[in-house]
């Protein structure tokens, strides 16, 4: 049963964590598709019995895992970049935040990246994202191409970060390519 985390002892807090650590290492390191019930168990030192007090499946779990994630990297950029209002500038500091992940923190990028593979809600919250700063740029009248709806720049950018944070993290893409790769990704926000 998924148990909330204000319903846990202390001790159930750190088994809990400590599910959702391995949970994060074995999709970093195998991927989403990687990851079994007994290989979480076993590398988070708990039994079955253990994992089901607190998930109810795989699932269960990789949307906790996917949800933290997503949380991490959202409150990271926040951080970093409050203080530049919504727009082009913001868009190109999140779309560099996220190759870097994928050039700096393979783990991390391999595991974000799995879980949006199998789960639309990682990849829809990027693209609200995306979408935010677009409509942002275009309140304060930035030029964002007109040839597209900020829709389809949504998705043409969700999809290429996505995709090349994957790549860098594979180390198929070098990593000095990142500035390059956020400067023709931006190509498609710009007005013609």
């Amino acid at each position: 049963m998924n148990k909330t985390i204000d319903d846990l002892t202390p001790k159930a807090r750190r088994t809990r964590a400590a599910i959702i650590d391995a949970a994060r290492s074995i999709i970093g390191a195998k991927g989403l598709e990687g990851m079994t019930i007994m290989d979480v168990c076993e590398t988070a030192d708990v039994g079955r019995t253990s994992f089901y007090n607190y998930f109810n499946d795989a699932e269960s779990l990789s949307a906790t895992v996917a949800h933290l994630v997503a949380l991490e990297v959202r409150e990271k950029f926040n951080k970093l970049h409050e203080e530049i209002p919504r727009g082009l500038e913001r868009l190109e500091k999140c779309l560099t935040m996220i190759l870097r992940i994928g050039a700096d923190d393979p783990a991390t990028a391999l595991l974000l990246t799995s879980i949006a593979n199998n789960d639309p809600s990682i990849s829809s919250l990027l693209r609200n994202e995306i979408c935010k700063e677009l409509e942002g740029a275009v309140a304060t009248e930035q030029p964002v191409g007109h040839a597209f709806a900020v829709n389809d720049i949504a998705d043409f950018l969700t999809i290429s970060t996505l995709a090349t944070c994957r790549e860098l993290a594979l180390g198929k893409t070098p990593k000095k390519q990142v500035s390059i790769l956020v400067d023709i990704m931006m190509c498609a926000c710009r007005s013609t």
